[in-house]
């Protein structure tokens, strides 16, 4: 679990007093809570694909030499790319390797590449952890699922976790929060027949979702821009694109390990009610599965 501020940064030292639970059952409560900061698998999995433009490129290769630039001794890296160039360098290589992989992001490809879908990319990436190890996490710079995969977004779910995968996702392109249909209308000799009216539905199977649930989170930085409008990359932008991934990696090297006292089911954290106040936007991160409560 990781307690994360507003603006990304972690709350540390906390201790388990600080922390309440609420489930379906009673008698549902909190032993302890300890830092875990040992050494840690990340696979970094970046989109470079036809519809990745050199600009967005420039700020994926950015991003990866800044995480190795501020990367702890003792943590292993794995470097996937979902396009051209294809690069796949597995745990065990040194930092230096990964850094050579994230220098060649840059160049962009043949818009006439075969495609492959951002999820069957992730779901392939999720069995280079084998067997699980404690705050495992996949880094994933993506401009959203898209339309082109195999893999459906559950499959990829239940591989995260049932390998205790957290997911850590930036996303350069806008968040389709949803969408609207419009009525269905019949006209008849006597006026017209209503045959479905209009209706709003959720997005759900998104990239925030699946990180959220998977104990990880997102944060979306439009950078795509459009046939009208493809404004560069500000510096200041950059630096904040920069930090948001820094702060997540440090969520992925230093968590929370919780121990529960609580019978099978939907388990809710929460912060005690006077921290709760003292930093009124902190939320918890960890696990939503339901299959990791039980």
């Amino acid at each position: 679990m990781n307690v994360v501020a507003h603006d990304g940064k972690l709350l540390r030292g906390l201790s388990a007093d600080q922390f309440t639970t609420e489930s379906r059952h009673k008698g549902s409560k909190i032993l302890r809570v300890r830092d875990d900061s040992r050494p840690r698998r990340i696979l970094l999995l970046v989109e470079t694909g036809p519809r990745v433009s050199q600009k967005i490129r420039n700020v994926e290769a950015d991003v990866l030499r800044d995480m190795l630039s501020e990367a702890r001794p003792i943590d292993f890296f794995a470097l996937r790319t979902v396009g051209q160039p294809q690069i796949k360098i597995t745990f065990g290589e040194s930092h230096n390797e990964i850094l050579a992989g994230a220098n060649e992001l840059g160049p962009q490809h043949s818009k006439s590449e075969r495609i492959e879908g951002v999820l069957d990319a992730l779901l392939d990436a999720t069995a280079w952890f084998r067997e699980p190890t404690p705050g495992d996490a996949v880094f994933l710079m993506t401009l959203g699922f898209g339309d082109e995969h195999k893999a459906t977004y559950r499959a990829v779910e239940k591989e995260l976790a049932s390998r205790h995968v957290r997911l850590f996702s930036l996303q350069f392109a806008p968040v389709v929060a949803g969408g609207f249909t419009g009525g269905l209308v019949q006209l008849t000799p006597r006026g017209y027949d209503v045959l479905a009216s209009p209706a709003a539905f959720l997005n759900r199977e998104d990239v925030g979702n699946m990180s959220w649930n998977s104990g990880g989170y997102m944060v979306a930085e439009n950078i795509v821009g459009d046939a009208q409008n493809d404004p560069e990359v500000s510096a200041e932008k950059l630096e904040g694109i920069k930090i948001a991934a820094s702060r997540m990696q440090s969520a992925i090297a230093d968590m929370y390990r919780v121990d529960l006292e609580a019978s099978p089911g939907q388990l809710k954290l929460s912060l005690a009610s006077d921290l709760q106040k003292k930093v009124p936007n902190a939320t918890l991160i960890y696990p939503r599965y339901e299959v990791l409560c039980q």
